[in-house]
């Protein structure tokens, strides 16, 4: 087994506990160097991450902390967001294409899977793959500055003008990988 936390997961992170205690603990845990990893919040209030964020400031300024102290800004930079009800699996995994089948169709299932995503343009999902993963470890206005130029990028490709052509005329499209 390894020691090694990929994250630190809060539940219930927009609550009261958290803007008392929560954030400027985990200031604390940034300034002693045992916290290096995403922060990942996770709590039911229709809020997105910028709004996170700004509970932790506003957390860190009830607290008398400076949100501009470099141990601030680098627990603020590891803060991410989940917004969801606690006991809806979904909420774990929003972005997933999650399928539980039994053994016996397990086979097919995956091939159903795997049709599907060979049936997108293989330009955009590796344009998009590698972004995701060029930006995971930047600054938060890094790698949203980095991520709009991705976007940027992905609307001068004729893969993106067959799709969104192909959608409104309802076929199926032809990728040119361009």
């Amino acid at each position: 087994m390894s020691d090694k936390v990929d994250a630190l997961v809060i539940f219930g992170a927009t609550g009261d506990l958290a803007k008392i205690e929560t954030f400027p603990a985990l200031v604390g845990l940034v300034k002693r160097g045992v916290l290096d990893v995403p922060v990942v919040g996770v709590a039911k209030s229709g809020w997105g991450l910028e709004q996170f964020r700004d509970y932790a400031v506003a957390s860190l300024k009830l607290n008398g902390m400076d949100p501009s102290d470099p141990a601030a800004v680098k627990m603020l930079n590891l803060l991410r967001y989940v917004d969801g009800d606690l006991g809806d699996d979904g909420t774990y995994c929003p972005a997933l294409d999650v399928k539980v089948v039994p053994a016996d169709e397990f086979d097919a299932a995956v091939a159903d899977w795997a049709t599907r995503l060979a049936s997108k343009s293989p330009l955009l999902m590796k344009l998009g793959h590698d972004a995701m993963y060029r930006q995971s470890d930047m600054a938060v206005d890094d790698a949203l500055e980095f991520l709009r130029s991705q976007l940027t990028l992905t609307f001068t490709t004729d893969d993106l003008r067959e799709g969104v052509a192909a959608f409104f005329e309802k076929r199926e499209p032809k990728w040119e990988g361009r």
